[in-house]
């Protein structure tokens, strides 16, 4: 047994080594990390408590008793313990010298509220925090950066105080989807870095949408003055319905990524850009079949249900989780039938089918640059740059349809007034000439009446050469055991080339003669006549060359 000093000095190294373990290591922030990935993402290893205390943020505080949690969660569930909307998360800096006195920047992201402090400290606040949702008014700070500067080097503590109540309720969820994001992302970088990024961030989240914006609704207010004043061409209506709807959801898409919107706002914003999503889809499948002149099939009524249902209804089902799934089953049915009615058109070879096949690949090459530039950030900017010459190609290549097929019409409709600008003109110069067309009537009716007496005469003698004609052909068909035999002749006029026969020889062999002369009439059916003869005088010969 050691000594009873050394067993103290144990026990106190013991205890110290417990207390110095008891809190996570520091997050090191030094220069390298933060131009590694153009900041330091702050997710891990936060100390985390329910509720709310003005104490908390004391820097001094022990918190080696809170719960370790991330606070980029999405479902009340994901905190031990549960999260209850309000509550306090910590974090413990160690900053490099190198970083002592340089301004650096925080950048957040939320939907609920939120108050920051640096050793103890509150240098920014974003809405209100509170416990209630009533109280509480959320805003989304949009990574805008937060600059701050750390005096000395070593240790410091970051504390964020955050709420988002409006997130909990169940209807917030149901509405949203599943997966709600109810945390907060937060990242540090140099004040220099995050002021250009933001800069950057902003100008593409900006230039972009808001001239696709732009252009969309000069489309659609176009189109639909066309219909307006030519209101037999829907596909005009259609159209423009698509192009505003596209329009609105890009200005949709726009707001939920730069609007410092809080969670109402937010789902508010889901509400309308599902809405545009089903305007979107719903029109154009209907511009096709308008512009293509095909009939609405009912199948459109029961897609019209399903984004309805999808809009209005799927966020309340017991199981909101699969509400992704219907938005997703809802896209690709409404594909489907786009690309059915293309395919159809093209089938046919209908006017400006190839115009429409062109238009729906530059929108699903627009659609693939998109999203390729979520992943390749490298080349993030050509891509942005090759979707929005694709979302912009693609109603310009429609518009050019819609504009040939207006154009087609007017033509055709001056074609038109033309032909009756012509038939009032030789329905003048017939008045003109009435007495002398009386005449010429006169000996018109006696001529018909002569080529009717001729054409009856004739018509009576052909009639007696087709009587003639049938009456060659055999009355009755032999009847053999094991055999049965029909036969049936219309001639194509009233004197044809088809001719068959039957021999029953007396031993029982059964000649069946079958033809065609080349031509009608009655040089045809002279030969008839003659080929009659010839079989009833040779049809007992036994071989059928010789015959």
């Amino acid at each position: 047994m050691p000594p009873r000093p050394l067993l103290i000095a144990l026990v106190a190294v013991g205890i110290a080594l417990s207390a110095a373990g008891a809190h996570a290591a520091p997050v090191r922030i030094d220069r390298e990390r933060l131009e590694a990935a153009e900041g330091l993402a702050l997710a891990e290893e936060w100390r985390y408590a329910p509720g709310d205390d003005a104490a908390w943020a004391d820097p001094a505080l022990d918190d080696s008793g809170w719960a370790t949690a991330s606070p980029k969660f999405r479902s009340p569930g994901a905190l031990e313990p549960t999260w209850t909307g309000i509550g306090w998360f910590r974090l413990r800096l160690d900053v490099a010298p190198d970083l002592a006195g340089v301004p650096l920047a925080l950048r957040l992201s939320h939907l609920g509220a939120s108050e920051l402090f640096v050793d103890g400290a509150r240098v920014a606040v974003f809405g209100r925090v509170a416990a209630t949702s009533a109280d509480e008014e959320g805003q989304n700070p949009l990574e805008t950066p937060v600059v701050i500067t750390f005096d000395r080097a070593g240790e410091h503590v970051l504390a964020v105080r955050y709420s988002s109540v409006a997130g909990t309720s169940g209807v917030a969820r149901w509405f949203a989807g599943f997966r709600l994001p109810l945390g907060f992302d937060l990242s540090i970088d140099t004040a220099a870095d995050a002021i250009n990024l933001h800069a950057q961030a902003v100008r593409f989240s900006t230039i972009f949408p808001m001239s696709f914006f732009g252009i969309l609704c000069a489309f659609g207010v176009l189109h639909f003055w066309l219909f307006a004043f030519y209101r037999q061409q829907r596909a005009n209506l259609y159209y423009a319905i698509f192009t505003l709807s596209f329009a609105g959801n890009t200005l949709l898409g726009y707001l939920l990524s730069a609007a410092p919107v809080g969670m109402r706002g937010f789902l508010a914003l889901v509400l309308l850009t599902r809405l545009s999503l089903a305007g979107i889809f719903l029109a154009f499948v209907a511009f096709l079949y308008a512009a293509f002149e095909i009939p609405f099939p009912r199948y459109l009524r029961w897609l019209t249900a399903l984004w309805a249902f999808v809009i209005f209804l799927a966020p309340f089902v017991p199981a909101p989780q699969i509400t992704p799934w219907f938005i997703a089953m809802a896209i690709g049915l409404s594909v489907a039938a786009s690309m059915y009615v293309i395919s159809l058109a093209l089938r046919k070879r209908l006017a400006g089918s190839r115009l429409i096949f062109a238009a729906a690949h530059l929108y699903a090459i627009a659609l693939g640059c998109q999203l390729a530039s979520a992943f390749f950030p490298s080349a993030a900017e050509p891509l942005r740059i090759a979707a929005f010459a694709g979302f912009v190609g693609m109603p310009l290549v429609i518009s050019v349809y819609l504009a040939r097929k207006f154009a087609t019409t007017s033509r055709d409709l001056e074609s038109k007034l033309l032909e009756v600008e012509t038939l009032s003109a030789r329905a003048i110069e017939q008045e003109r000439r009435e007495a002398d067309v009386a005449l010429q009537r006169e000996q018109e009716r006696a001529r018909i009446a002569l080529l009717e007496a001729e054409s009856e005469r004739r018509t009576r003698e052909l009639e007696e050469a087709r009587q003639l004609q049938l009456s060659m052909l055999p009355a009755d068909v032999p009847r053999l055991p094991g055999l049965e035999i029909a036969a049936y002749m219309k001639p194509a006029t009233e004197v044809g080339g088809d001719y068959y026969d039957f021999h029953l020889g007396a031993d029982g062999t059964l000649t069946v003669a079958v033809g065609d002369a080349t031509g009608h009439g009655l040089k045809a059916g002279t030969l008839v006549t003659a080929t009659k003869g010839l079989f009833n005088a040779f049809a007992a010969e036994p071989d059928i060359l010789d015959f």
